[in-house]
């Protein structure tokens, strides 16, 4: 009796353990069904699997690669130079889950990518981030980041990888891929959320605030008072905002200035200069944008007793517009744009501040805010 139970025992174990490694739902997976991106969770690592080649990398660094094709051998999946992995498919869910490697730790479970979204509809595409100001496009098979400063970097695409709803960006970036209404979204790790420019466009169309109205901030709050355009400044064309006993040039060839008054509150622990920490921006139609710092005909003016002070943005000749934390002052500032922004009445127009310490000098924006013109 004892040796037929010992029997029983040693077959119920050879049984076990021909239950491990590879299971017997996966038997019929052919290395076509494997090829893709395959992702853990846990650990942050991906692998690609090509038919030609594979590539493991951790976020952000690639950190294995092979020239030789994967293959299945004995019901396990093969990565020469890589490793060996269990094929699992018991839930109809592909796993592979790695035996043994010096890059991987063993058990560790992986399983299949599905696309949201393919690489050519994120390439085809140039992102923008709201908030930073900063893009991300693709041209002749490169990709480009750029800052708000104009600063910028490039590399080939080809070294970029899509793996289901997350694109990689070896040595850069992870983002995830999150859907946003009817488009997508790209939100890293390092550099935050990147929207499309028709997404990121209708996103800052919605959040415009009327003229009239105050925009409030944990470090400024402005109110654009009023609006109106101009040839000229001063007593040779008197406007209804803009009224003053002086004469200076005029917008340019083909120009008016738009002049927008606006009350400004400084809610930042330090002073701050208008001349050097704000730039406003009149946005017109599809992109087209004049901006303070880029026309060398855009001036910023302040009132106070003495009189008008004006300064060009882009020459303060020394002057300081100081706002002392907790302290407001009422402003102009005068932009030359083209003259068709002023006899357009039905193309949207609006006007944004961009604030940042030092702005001018290229350091990041703070914090942006939008009045609707029209």
């Amino acid at each position: 009796m004892k040796k037929v139970l010992s029997v029983i025992l040693l077959f119920a174990l050879l049984i076990s353990l021909c239950a491990c490694g590879s299971t017997d739902a996966a038997k019929d997976i052919t290395i076509d069904d494997l090829i893709g991106a395959w992702h853990c969770e846990q650990t942050q690592q991906v692998i690609i699997l090509n038919t030609s080649n594979a590539t493991l990398f951790q976020y952000p660094i690639s950190i294995q690669g092979t020239s030789t094709p994967p293959k299945i051998e004995k019901k396990q999946l093969v990565v020469p130079g890589m490793g060996t992995f269990d094929i699992q498919n018991d839930t109809g869910a592909l796993k592979i889950v790695c035996t043994a490697t010096e890059m991987v730790a063993a058990n560790t479970v992986f399983e299949k990518c599905e696309e949201t979204i393919t690489l050519d509809e994120i390439t085809a595409n140039s992102w923008t981030n709201p908030t930073t100001g900063s893009t991300l496009t693709f041209e002749n098979g490169m990709y480009t980041h750029t800052d708000s400063s104009g600063s910028s970097f490039s590399f080939e695409t080809q070294y970029t990888y899509l793996a289901g709803d997350t694109y990689y960006l070896p040595d850069v970036d992870i983002f995830k891929i999150v859907e946003d209404g009817e488009s997508f979204k790209l939100v890293g790790k390092t550099w935050g959320e990147y929207l499309t420019l028709d997404a990121a466009a209708a996103k800052a169309a919605s959040e415009l605030i009327n003229m009239g109205e105050t925009a409030k901030t944990e470090l400024f709050e402005i109110t654009a008072k009023e609006y109106t355009f101009a040839e000229l400044l001063g007593k040779d064309n008197t406007t209804k905002v803009f009224t003053r006993d002086v004469s200076w040039d005029d917008a340019g060839d083909g120009k008016v200035f738009m002049i927008v008054k606006f009350d400004y509150l400084n809610l930042d622990k330090r002073e701050v200069d208008l001349v050097r920490d704000l730039c406003i921006t009149v946005s017109y139609k599809d992109g087209f944008e004049f901006a303070s710092f880029e026309e060398d005909k855009g001036y910023l003016f302040e009132d106070d007793i003495n009189g008008v002070f004006r300064r060009t943005c882009l020459d303060s000749g020394g002057y300081v517009m100081a706002l002392s934390p907790l302290t407001s002052g009422s402003f102009f500032v005068a932009i030359p744009v083209a003259e068709v922004v002023s006899t357009d009445a039905e193309s949207p127009i609006s006007v944004r501040f961009d604030y940042g310490e030092n702005i001018k000098g290229n350091a990041p924006v703070s914090k942006s805010v939008g009045f609707k013109v029209q």
